[in-house]
């Protein structure tokens, strides 16, 4: 009586509606799989054979080898100890589906005990002859036909489910929601207006891609919201009413070159966008400002982790002037960032400082910024959009056969390249703008500002904030000296020996009357601070 072990294997688990793939394996359990085990074990009972062991992959695919299936690792090492005789399956592409896989079978009992396959479905193979390594490898063969024929088709399904603006499935983008019908996403109007919102915020109030992701964090309950994922939520084709195809083929090679460093991005620079069959969350124009200032390179923080102080990269120090660096306790001028190393002050004291001052000098109006005519981006809005509009009408083309895809690529390169400029040239214009926004709204809810708005306010109004070293040296103590800090705002600086406000000459000088009202207001805040140190 041979020894054999029974193998059975389920590709997928099917889902049904909003099911989970875990809810599914629950429901429906192992009920496909048993069915296979029950038939090979009347199988063995059919050809006198002798069951030593049973392994069962449930939903595990034989399709991409690089994914284990435990169970047959298991069966392979019975295999190449020869342990068994036979295998009882209930088709043979249970046990393999790929080439790949009858040639890593043979290999294992070249120097081992022969085996032999017994197929409820599709008859018996024996390994132990040439024939039946031949019949093995035909099907093999035939089955891999089959699975690239099945992806063929899906392929062909999912591309035509994506030109009827339809989706295919995944997880639903936020902003939407699932429809009344397979495929279709309506706008989920809670979500909607928190996107709509932190877009206001970030390119009417100039917050920082930050703020707006601790905006959208809370909103959304969503604790674990990245600002990569916000970036990616607000330019998604689909809340402009696209619906992107990029088919498996290219991902997998686009995955390929970005794992040797010869790509970048999450999927391909030039992907088949159709019309969605779901309403636009952002209109084009919002959406062209929003790709063109969250992909400036200028703007990418390379994703950092977000700072935890108030004062970081303001603070200078003014010794030799490098940019400090915070710790918990102080800020220091660090010998590691290329700075002295001579220069620190205390973190609390500095920032306190800093806090205490700011509702005093926005209050009095004197830190207001100069009066400039407001950037006009109106221009480069609808260039912008000319633009997106014209790579969408290029892909229109290819899809319908009108130009090749060297045209295409051709076409692509130079939109890019126009867009790039018109980035490029009003993005310090823009950036300068905000800045200004910035400090205005600051004015009207600094006390009602979180920790991270105020930082922003902060930044946008001080070009830097220079400390100077102590006169006392390490001996200082705790107690801080208000006239080591310099405030610089724009061409203005504050200096707090005797607080004179010195500006260049292309800005008017400061009425009499309004210096001596902040010269008083500076003076009683700096009295407040020196016995809240004392």
């Amino acid at each position: 009586m041979k020894r054999v072990a029974i193998y059975a294997r389920m590709s997928s688990v099917r889902k049904r509606g909003d099911q989970s793939e875990a809810d599914a394996l629950e429901l429906l359990g192992t009920a496909g799989v048993d069915r296979q085990v029950a038939d090979c074990r009347q199988k063995a009972l059919d050809e006198n054979l002798s069951v030593v062991a049973e392994f069962v992959d449930n939903n595990r695919s034989a399709y991409d080898r690089r994914k284990k299936r435990p169970e047959w690792e298991k069966l392979k090492l019975l295999i190449a100890d020869g342990a068994i005789e036979g295998i009882v399956v209930w088709h043979a592409d249970r046990l393999y589906r790929h080439p790949g896989d009858v040639n890593e079978i043979i290999d294992l009992i070249e120097t081992g005990a022969g085996l032999e396959i017994f197929a409820c479905q599709s008859g018996r193979v024996d390994l132990n002859t040439s024939a039946g390594k031949m019949v093995a490898r035909i099907m093999g063969d035939v089955s891999w036909q089959e699975v690239e024929h099945k992806a063929e088709r899906q392929s062909r399904q999912i591309l035509e489910t994506a030109k009827q603006g339809l989706s295919h499935g995944g997880p639903i983008p936020v902003g939407y929601k699932r429809g009344a019908h397979p495929g279709e996403r309506v706008i989920d109007d809670e979500q909607a207006a928190i996107l709509r919102e932190a877009a206001r915020r970030y390119l009417e109030d100039g917050a920082s891609l930050n703020a707006i992701t601790m905006y959208a964090r809370d909103e959304l309950k969503r604790p674990k919201l990245k600002p990569i994922s916000m970036k990616d939520m607000l330019t998604r084709p689909a809340v402009i009413g696209l619906r992107q195809h990029v088919p498996v083929a290219v991902r997998n090679r686009h995955n390929a070159k970005r794992a040797n460093g010869k790509a970048t991005g999450e999927v391909p620079a030039m992907v088949a966008q159709y019309p969605a069959s779901w309403e636009p969350i952002f209109d084009e124009e919002t959406h062209a400002r929003l790709m063109a200032r969250l992909f400036n390179p200028k703007n990418s923080r390379g994703g950092r982790p977000q700072l935890r102080s108030l004062l970081a990269g303001v603070l200078e120090c003014g010794s030799c002037g490098a940019r400090m660096s915070f710790s918990t306790k102080s800020y220091k001028c660090s010998t590691n960032s290329g700075g002295c190393g001579k220069v620190s002050i205390s973190a609390s004291g500095i920032e306190n400082s800093i806090l205490g001052f700011m509702p005093t000098a926005l209050g009095t109006g004197t830190l207001t910024l100069n009066e400039s005519d407001p950037v006009d981006e109106s221009k480069d809005r609808q260039m912008l959009s000319r633009l997106e509009k014209k790579r969408r009408e290029y892909h229109e083309l290819y899809k319908n056969d009108f130009i090749s895809l060297d045209d295409l690529r051709t076409h692509l390169n130079d939109l890019n390249l126009r867009i790039s400029i018109i980035e490029v040239s009003h993005s310090e214009a823009s950036r300068q703008e905000a800045a200004k926004r910035q400090v205005v709204n600051g004015m009207a809810h600094w006390e009602s500002a979180s920790r991270e708005e105020k930082r922003s306010i902060i930044r946008s109004l001080f070009r830097k904030i220079v400390v100077m070293p102590s006169a006392k040296g390490k001996n200082a103590g705790c107690n801080l000296d208000l006239g080591r800090i310099h405030l610089h705002i724009g061409d203005a600086i504050l200096e707090n020996s005797d607080y004179v406000v010195m500006r260049s000459d292309t800005i008017p000088p400061m009425p009499d009357i309004e210096i001596d009202e902040h010269n008083h207001a500076f003076r009683q805040w700096q009295q407040d601070m020196a016995e809240l140190t004392d």
